[in-house]
Formats: C-alpha cells, sequence, structure tokens
C-alpha cells in the first residue's frame, strides 16, 4: 500500500472547520489503497482559539490500520502569548507582521516550522511514501511541501486549498502594510506551488482561478458530510419555530434580509419565532455588527459563541429551518455548515440566493428553499408559523441518491483514486 505524507495544522481534537477535511482523509483513504500519515500540531480537547495554550503538548505517534497521526509540540511564540492582554496588542501586531514577512523566506520563521522537519525524516527513512499534500489554510505551509520537493523530487507534491488565497475576490487589502503583504505573498504562491505537480479544491471556480494565476491543473475533491443523512419525520418539540445559523458570519454576507425581514413581522408572530445564531463571531468587529442588526429583539435572537460539536448537534435536533446566505461576490462557496444541514435533515433557508453553487446545491438535492426578497421571506416565515401551529411539517423530501455524492466517504474515494493512479503516471 502507498502512503501519503498529509500536511494539516488543524486536525481533531481542534473545533475547527478545516479539521474536518484532513480527518476524513484519514478515515476513508485506506479504503483506496492509500494509506495517509498525518502531521499536525497538539491541540486541547474542542479547541477553538489556535493562541491557546495546549494542556497535553507532548509528542506523539497514533498509529492504527487506517492512518497514522503525529501530533507534534505547539511552539507558543512571543505573539501567542501577547495574544491575551490588550495592553500587549501593539507589540503582538508587531510580532505578527515580522511573522508574515519573514515566513516567506525562512522555513524556521514558522510557528510550526517542525512540521518540515518531522516529513524530512519520514521521507527519508520510508521509501513508501509516494506523495504529500499540504492543506492551506495557513498557506504557508505551501512553503513546507514545496521545499520538501525540491529535497526529494520523486516525491507527488499537491497543494490542497480548502479556500482561495490571493485570488478570492474578497481578499482587498487595505493601507500600505496590507499591499506589501498582499504583494510578497502574491509572490510567494507562485514561487511555493511552481513545483508541484497539480492541487486540488473544492469547487470548479476556484479550480479555474487558482489554475489561471499559478498555471498548474487543478483537481476539485469537495468539502462534505459525515455519516448518515437523517430526515425529520416531524416539527420539534419546540413550541416556536426555530431558526439555525451555524459558523461565521462574514461582512459581505448580506444578512440583513433576513434580519431586517424577521424585525418587520407582526408582533404576534415573532412571539412564535426563536433564531439562534452560533459561533458566528471571529472577531469583535463581526459580534458587532449581529448585536447591531438585532438591538432591540433579545427575545427573537439568541446569539452564542462557538460551542462543542455534542453541543451543537442539541440546536441542529430542535431547529426546524437552518439558514444560508449567499456571499455576494465571492463565487464558487458551499461553506461546510450547509453539508452540516443537509446530513442532520434540516431544510435549508437561502437568503438571498447566491445565484451559483448554494442554490444549485439546494435544488438537485432537493433540501430547502431558495428566497431572495425580504417581502417573499415575511410571507413565508409567517406560513411556516401557522403551519407549526397546525401541527403541519416542512414539505421536506431531499433526493438522497444525489446527496450521497457530497459525503466526505464518497470525495475521499475520488481523491484515493487520483493519488492511487497518479503515483505511477501523469494526471489524466
Amino acid at each position: 500500500m502507498k502512503k501519503v505524507i498529509i500536511i494539516s495544522y488543524f486536525f481533531p481534537p481542534a473545533n475547527f472547520v478545516g479539521s474536518q477535511r484532513s480527518e476524513a482523509w484519514a478515515k476513508h483513504l485506506h479504503k483506496t489503497g492509500v494509506y495517509p500519515i498525518i502531521i499536525t500540531r497538539n491541540w486541547n480537547d474542542n479547541q477553538s482559539s489556535i493562541t491557546e495554550e495546549v494542556t497535553n503538548n507532548q509528542y506523539s505517534i497514533e498509529t492504527t490500520k487506517e492512518f497514522e497521526v503525529r501530533r507534534l509540540p505547539y511552539k507558543r511564540s512571543l505573539r501567542d502569548k501577547c495574544a491575551k492582554y490588550a495592553l500587549l496588542r501593539p507589540i503582538q501586531k508587531v510580532l505578527t507582521l515580522w511573522e508574515l514577512v519573514m515566513s516567506n523566506y525562512f522555513i524556521k520563521a514558522l510557528p510550526y516550522s517542525n512540521f518540515y522537519k518531522e516529513a524530512h525524516s519520514l521521507l527519508s527513512s520510508d521509501d513508501q511514501i509516494a506523495g504529500i499534500i499540504t492543506s492551506g489554510r495557513p498557506f504557508q505551509s505551501f512553503f513546507i511541501g514545496s521545499k520538501l520537493k525540491n529535497k526529494f523530487p520523486q516525491l507527488k507534491w499537491i497543494p490542497d486549498y480548502r479556500d482561495e488565497w490571493n485570488t478570492r475576490s474578497t481578499n482587498k487589502p487595505q493601507g500600505v502594510i496590507s499591499n506589501f503583504l498582499s504583494k510578497l505573498e502574491n509572490i510567494s504562491e507562485n514561487k511555493w506551488t511552481a513545483n508541484a505537480d497539480f492541487f486540488i479544491s473544492v469547487s470548479d471556480t476556484w479550480v479555474k482561478n487558482i489554475s489561471s494565476k499559478i498555471n498548474k491543473k487543478g483537481v476539485i475533491i469537495k468539502n462534505g458530510y459525515d455519516g448518515e443523512i437523517s430526515i425529520k419525520k416531524n416539527t420539534t418539540n419546540s413550541k416556536k419555530f426555530t431558526i439555525l445559523y451555524i459558523g461565521t458570519l462574514y461582512p459581505y454576507q448580506p444578512i440583513e434580509i433576513f434580519i431586517e425581514a424577521l424585525k418587520e413581522l407582526p408582533n404576534v408572530t415573532k412571539e412564535k419565532l426563536k433564531i439562534y445564531f452560533i459561533g458566528t463571531s471571529p472577531s469583535n468587529k463581526a459580534e458587532q455588527r449581529l448585536i447591531n442588526l438585532t438591538d432591540g429583539e433579545d427575545s427573537l435572537f439568541k446569539l452564542i459563541p462557538r460551542i462543542p460539536i455534542t453541543e451543537l448537534k442539541l440546536y441542529l435536533e430542535k431547529s426546524d429551518i437552518a439558514l444560508a446566505t449567499s456571499y455576494n461576490t465571492l463565487k464558487g462557496c458551499i461553506p461546510v455548515k450547509v453539508y452540516d444541514y443537509f446530513v442532520n435533515g434540516i431544510p435549508i433557508l437561502l437568503t438571498p440566493s447566491d445565484d451559483d453553487l448554494l442554490a444549485d446545491f439546494i435544488k438537485t438535492t432537493n433540501s430547502g428553499f431558495v428566497i431572495s426578497t425580504k417581502e417573499e421571506l415575511k410571507i413565508q416565515l409567517q406560513n411556516w408559523v401557522i403551519d407549526k401551529e397546525n401541527g403541519k411539517t416542512i414539505n421536506y423530501t431531499p433526493n438522497l441518491d444525489v446527496g450521497k455524492h457530497y459525503s466526505r466517504e464518497h470525495q475521499t474515494s475520488l481523491l484515493g483514486k487520483l493519488l492511487a493512479s497518479d503515483f505511477n503516471s501523469e494526471l489524466p
């Protein structure tokens, strides 16, 4: 069985979306004849802060028949130590800038430079390792893949773009320093991927955008869901019609249409609604945006910080509808939350439409509703509330055959077949 090294900064038990992609590869790649070796850092259980001090920070190797995980000590830098002290924020910013600049030139400038040393040692001692996948973000980890390819030219080296980097339409640098860093990272992206064999990303749009920049062929390996699809047969036990939004809320998501529609509903309807936003605020600015938008409607909206997956499942179980929004000019994006909604059997409300992958996903899987105007949304919300009062269920019959294509197991099988063939031939 051929082996592949997967360098993934995020991996369970860390509570980050990026952990789920590499976890699926660890669980399922062996079924295609490829044995994955994961190199990651130590994390606390359900850790959701990158700079948090790790309790058990010893080097460890976990080996199973399906995969191997090598957990390396987390080197808590001076920059990370400054993170929790408001008075030291200026120093932290200077250290961050220094790291962002120097990491374009020196592996040792990376806080996780021990990933390179670990991978190099493995490749020097095991001739069964035929490839390496480096998952970004952080995109500076592509430096590690590039350098390893230079040291071991027979190695198949594959950058994994979980997100776009410098081709992302929402990445618009502002200010002198931001422009400088953007130009530096543009150069680094091209330099580090120059010796890649090919790359993978999650959508056709992103593959085309990235390919046009780095001049490499790309292959789509989507994100997806874990487990079996469940279908709710009845409305939830809650007396209120419950709507759930999980995950980050970005500035370019037009959430205003949804919130304004709710606030304009008659009080008698609003009393029968409850909306939960969970883990939406990665920054104070994002949190303040939601606070401002929902001001005066505390009984209607509930803002909850990021919570462990076990707790999140309870909210998924008791929700009647799950919310998604468009991403304005950002195309080719299906957030992982949508797959979580789908596998948990919750009808999806997309408002407004993205006229892109999200709307296509809902249409082809028959998994929800696409509403683009505030007036149409107000009518639909009132109808749902009335239906729930009368014990009626939402008309929801997802297409399970189409839905299976989006399972992480299926997407991993596509990656495995690609790797197994490409270890011995050119990319088709």
